[in-house]
């Protein structure tokens, strides 16, 4: 789940389609760390902010 939106980011053209690929994996990212685990809040959170900035730094670097 963590490389796949490396794969999608890629290969999307649209700014604002980056944006949605980042915001949807990062909300399902932040989903699957606070439910079905018993993690605290905010660690869940935390570790979604590191791999927010992740996507990012991908992001920005994988533009023209």
């Amino acid at each position: 789940m963590p490389i796949a939106p490396l794969w999608v980011l890629r290969y999307t053209e649209l700014m604002t389609m980056k944006l949605v690929v980042v915001t949807v994996f990062t909300t399902f990212l932040l989903l699957a760390l606070a439910y079905p685990r018993n993690a605290r809040t905010q660690e869940a959170v935390a570790a979604t902010a590191g791999y927010c900035a992740v996507l990012m730094v991908f992001l920005q670097f994988g533009t023209h």
